[in-house]
């Protein structure tokens, strides 16, 4: 088996590269199917029965073998499948890491949070705000703005159906601002 690296989000791994086993297991299956008929052929000569019989120990170790080829086979592809669901699941994760790193939980006031973009992070996106409970879910769904009521601006998240209160309640009728 190789190794082959890859890169992880802590740094350098390696990760078995188990696809260059099966031209290894085909190769043993050949040559096992290669001597049974061999011995299929010597069997037809005639012969001592001593002989036959010993073709016939020979020709019944083939065929364990032979299955023991294919049981290794069914094992390596079922390897194959769990690798390839490994790395789609590591690449999901890394994924999620670096878009997670953009964002700073934010604290609006009497103990209203929510996920804010960071501003040297928008590549272009307009500022946005994430849910919370959504966002710890790994999942990210943008607030949308409801209606304000005395000074409180409220927000719904369309994928969890919350509405969130965000910001202090106040006479004022001002933008709300996160609190530092």
């Amino acid at each position: 088996l190789q190794t082959k690296p890859t890169r992880s989000f802590c740094g350098e791994t390696k990760v078995v590269d188990v696809l260059g086993g099966v031209g290894a297991v085909t190769a043993v299956f050949g040559s096992l199917k290669s001597g049974l008929e061999l011995l299929k052929g010597l069997r037809e000569l005639k012969g001592s029965p001593e002989d036959v019989s010993k073709i016939m120990e020979v020709q019944a170790a083939i065929l364990g073998a032979q299955s023991a080829a294919l049981t290794a086979q069914a094992e390596h592809f079922a390897l194959l499948a769990e690798v390839r669901e490994l790395r789609e699941a590591l690449s999901r994760s890394q994924a999620w890491e670096s878009d997670k790193a953009r964002y700073i939980l934010t604290r609006f006031g009497q103990d209203t949070y929510a996920y804010s973009i960071k501003s040297d992070c928008l590549n272009g996106e307009p500022e946005h705000l994430l849910c919370p409970t959504c966002f710890e879910q790994r999942r990210k769904s943008i607030l949308q703005f409801q209606s304000e009521v005395d000074g409180q601006a409220w927000h719904k998240c369309l994928y969890c159906d919350k509405l969130l209160p965000l910001g202090t309640r106040s006479e004022s009728r001002g933008a709300y601002r996160p609190v530092r």
